[in-house]
């Protein structure tokens, strides 16, 4: 049986204390209450009066061979996230240049703030679960009670050791807590993920896989109700969303840009219906730009540090903090915006930007404990028309949202530019956002539907004719929603009806060394490939 040492720091009465254990103990106003099992370790706060945690974790031994490869979670939606091995570094955004940070305010996409990131190889974090393996065997590692607060798993391959994190700092106790619930199970990789997932009791996701069109990589913000009607004669699939650009700022949803759309939104969704698609429409509905009419005339809305500074999300737009959910006015403003979209006929959702829900924790709950009631209040709000969720920390999102981006934007190039290789692990580009693809693949149709971002069929991209087809062929072997922004013509047609077919593909096998991707499948029982350098997504 494993063996874990815990700490627990917290303060009460004013005193700071410290608990180290191997066992179940109680320390001045808290018991803590550990239950081992042969493949499942659990930590149970209970205070005898109200405390404040600090830290709360636990560690225990984990071999890492020469050969292991280890995957991780990453904190959100464009978090990269892939099979890593001890030559690789999690440096996040230590040796960024300071003045690129704190310009493009990068610290407010991910878990910066919140997270340790060491210079050195072969140390990394991810959130909720993740698996150490090698060619024979497999170990994971996994979170069963995230809906607490986010579990963050740190595995130090040099020194042999895992440890779990609680994010709770500044959490206020007053009642039983489950602070940590661990799973370790051993086997095949698809096995051990198939159990854990089936241990979540998380529901199969409803809905199934989508196809259709999106504005956003063809028009970015530039989109009118013209351009909608232009693009929508072309168009083909189940849904045509209607991306960014409609509002005047962000966060300003209930009346669309006057310039833009005139007439409002509800000619463009008719004519998609009419089209016999479904009209979708993009949110980010936990942003608020400082543009926005929104930020002018409810500050008492926006998030909030303790000098009563708007908290910076990032700098998207104009720059853009947080809603307070926990501010009953923002979530009937919610209500208000989702009840009128609805009542124009718009029956799909693509909401982003959703980690600005718990950028920052409250002393009743932590960031994943705002998070969890952020999708619940979204669910609620959408009814029963499909959520794209996307910006996200995944585990609020099992079992209430259809669809999830798993991966970072793809651009029009095949690794964006040097500066954007300098910036933070939720940067765009179509090099991440296929890496991601291939190794969050394990999450499609078991907690929700992956969403790999679009697939370009127009030439003028800069993407060369091989970066398109790796881009396409992956999207339609890992996942589930295939956008585009591009219009058919018989010749793209044809090549998407070819990628189609991968959707019955079986037995898909990946292998990632020396620079290479390998991709084996069999279709129809003839075995396929695709071979690719990573450096320039060149086929082999």
């Amino acid at each position: 049986m494993r063996t874990f040492d815990f700490l627990v720091e917290y303060e009460q009465g004013g005193r700071a204390q410290c608990l180290r254990f191997r066992d179940s103990c109680a320390g001045p106003g808290l018991v803590c209450e550990v239950r081992l099992e042969e493949d499942r370790v659990r930590l149970t706060l209970e205070p005898e009066s109200s405390v404040t945690l600090r830290r709360v974790a636990c560690k225990t031994p984990l071999a890492f061979p020469p050969d292991a490869r280890v995957y991780l979670n990453g904190y959100q939606s464009w978090t990269d996230s892939r099979e890593l091995t001890r030559r690789d570094a999690m440096r996040g955004l230590l040796g960024r240049p300071g003045f690129l940070v704190k310009k493009y305010q990068l610290r407010g996409y991910g878990d910066y703030d919140f997270t340790e990131y060491r210079r050195r190889k072969g140390y990394f974090h991810g959130f909720g679960y993740g698996y150490v393996r090698t060619e024979n065997a497999c170990t994971l590692a996994g979170s069963l009670c995230e809906d607490t607060g986010w579990t963050v798993l740190y595995a130090d391959l040099p020194a042999g050791t895992l440890e779990a994190r609680k994010d709770c700092a500044g959490r206020v106790l007053t009642r039983r807590w489950a602070a940590l619930d661990l799973l370790f199970l051993s086997g095949g990789r698809d096995e051990v993920l198939a159990r854990y997932f089936d241990a979540l009791q998380v529901p199969a996701p409803k809905g199934r896989p989508v196809s259709g069109y999106t504005s956003w990589y063809r028009h970015g913000q530039d989109i009118s109700e013209q351009t909608i009607l232009r693009d929508l004669e072309s168009a083909e699939g189940d849904i045509f969303q209607i991306d960014d650009g409609f509002e005047p700022f962000v966060g300003d949803w209930l009346t669309p840009d006057p310039r833009k759309f005139p007439n409002g939104l509800g000619p463009s969704a008719s004519a998609i219906r009419e089209k016999g698609m479904t009209p979708g429409i993009w949110l980010a509905p936990f942003a608020c730009e400082q543009k926005s009419a929104l930020w002018r005339e409810h500050p008492d809305w926006l998030v909030r540090d303790e000098l009563g500074q708007v908290v910076s999300c990032g700098s998207n737009w104009s720059g853009f903090g947080a809603l307070d959910i926990e501010n009953e006015a923002v979530r009937a403003y919610l209500k208000e915006v989702f009840s009128r979209l609805r009542a124009l006929g718009f029956g799909f959702f693509k909401l982003d930007f959703l980690y600005a829900a718990c950028v920052r924790p409250k002393p009743g709950r932590t960031r994943g404990e705002l998070m969890y009631d952020a999708v619940r209040l979204l669910r609620e709000c959408a009814g029963d028309c499909p959520i794209l969720a996307c910006g996200a920390p995944f585990f609020a999102c099992f079992g209430q949202t259809e669809y999830m981006r798993i991966g970072c934007d793809v651009t029009p190039s095949w690794d964006a530019g040097l500066a954007m290789r300098l910036a933070h692990r939720e940067r765009v580009g179509t090099l991440p956002s296929i890496q991601n693809t291939v190794w969050r693949a394990h999450l499609n149709g078991r907690v929700f539907w992956n969403d790999p971002d679009v697939y370009f069929l127009r030439p003028d991209t800069g993407l060369t004719p091989d970066q398109s087809r790796v881009l396409l062929e992956t999207g339609f072997l890992f996942g589930a929603v295939h956008f585009t922004s591009d219009d058919r013509t018989p010749e793209t047609r044809g090549q998407v009806r070819r990628a189609e077919a991968l959707a019955e593909a079986e037995d898909i096998r990946v292998t990632q060394e020396r620079g290479l991707m390998e991709i084996h499948w069999r279709l129809h029982g003839e075995p396929q490939q695709l071979r690719f350098r990573l450096k320039d997504g060149k086929i082999l």
